[in-house]
């Protein structure tokens, strides 16, 4: 079953990412959510793209494209 990740979780996350680097997953996992057992390194991996994704992709510039594909 798939569950949302938490504020903490994400803050956790966001946390060992900034001590350990991007790409040490198994360790993130060990260090960070190690008591979590619903949590895989791959699901950590994957919500810190998500992230990253999210974060490069401001509203406006969202707003931006949206506009001008329909004025097209």
């Amino acid at each position: 079953m798939r569950r949302p990740f938490s504020v903490a979780e994400v803050e956790a996350l966001v946390h060992a990412v900034e001590t350990l680097g991007p790409g040490r997953w198994r360790d993130v996992k060990l260090r960070a959510f190690d008591n979590v057992k619903h949590r895989t390194y791959v699901d950590l991996k994957d919500k810190w793209k998500t992230l990253v994704h999210t974060a490069k992709i401001s509203p406006t510039a969202k707003e931006r494209r949206t506009s001008s594909s329909a004025a097209s």
